[in-house]
């Protein structure tokens, strides 16, 4: 986990449109990637009987970041859409 971690959390993101959003998808292809390994991590002490409590801490905060920027992107589409559904 460690620094690389801190890291990834730490990394802002850039608004979305043109060339940055490539950066926002990599940057959850990332997090995504390392929710997944702290998963295993975490499945592999949960066998072992032995407390995972910083691992749960940690996924707990990347899945934050993943929904507040699908969020984000929910809102500006949904914004996008509202002067095509008053036209009518």
């Amino acid at each position: 986990m460690g620094s690389r971690l801190v890291k990834i959390i730490k990394r802002s993101i850039p608004p979305t449109g043109g060339k940055n959003n490539m950066n926002r998808v990599e940057y959850l292809k990332i997090i995504e990637k390392e929710i997944h390994n702290i998963n295993k991590k975490i499945d592999i002490k949960i066998l072992q009987g032995v407390e995972y409590r910083k691992e749960a801490q940690a996924h707990k905060v990347l899945l934050h970041k993943v929904r507040q920027h699908s969020r984000s992107n929910f809102f500006s589409k949904l914004m996008q859409a509202i002067p095509q559904i008053a036209i009518f």
